[in-house]
């Protein structure tokens, strides 16, 4: 199961990442998308983001994908609040929200 973290920027703004190990190298996904080196191991960051309806009500929105080295991916984040939730919903998936 991929590892996810929440962050809150602003008052309003909050970000879910999720992590995942993809088993293989820069041979299949290429060089990593930060640094432009080779990756021996590659992990796919997905980050979600929180956005808000016409209606009042919220949504998450996939807002986009990093691959490459773990920290290269990691220290591309948003910074913020780091926020514990049990469980993170996107569709027909949940992921159990690791301590932070």
């Amino acid at each position: 199961m991929p590892a996810v973290e929440i962050v809150k920027v602003y008052a309003d703004t909050v970000y879910v990442y999720r992590l995942t190990n993809m088993a293989h190298s820069s041979a299949k996904f290429g060089n990593c998308q930060v640094c432009n080196k080779h990756v021996s191991e590659v992990h796919l960051q997905t980050k979600y983001g929180q956005c808000k309806k016409a209606n009042g009500k919220y949504f998450w929105a996939d807002q986009g994908a990093l691959w490459g080295h773990k920290d290269c991916v990691i220290g591309k984040r948003e910074t913020g609040k780091k926020m514990n939730l049990k469980k993170f919903t996107f569709g027909n998936n949940s992921w159990e929200v690791e301590e932070q």
